[in-house]
């Protein structure tokens, strides 16, 4: 059952990072919304985070199937103060 391994768990010492952190790049992030974030499988410290124009939903509709630009940049958070951009894609 989902709450008897919930319970056991919970003895466990957590080591996860729960301090926010806000990430803006002026050039890329500016109007933009995230359409997706994607982690990596073997490098947990690497995130793939997609950005779009930010549009209305009537303008979203309007464009829907048509190709238009977008980035995807390669975050990296290996840094626990610091979140540092590898890649624009």
């Amino acid at each position: 059952m989902l709450g008897d391994e919930e319970s056991a768990s919970a003895n466990k010492i957590s080591s996860v990072n729960l301090v926010p952190r806000t990430y803006f790049e002026q050039e890329y992030c500016k109007n933009k919304s995230v359409s997706c974030i994607k982690f990596h499988p073997t490098k947990e410290h690497l995130v793939a985070m997609s950005l779009v124009e930010f549009m209305s939903f009537d303008d979203r509709v309007e464009v829907l199937g048509k190709s238009f630009e977008s980035y995807v940049l390669i975050l990296n958070f290996s840094d626990p103060h610091i979140i540092t951009l590898n890649y624009i894609l």
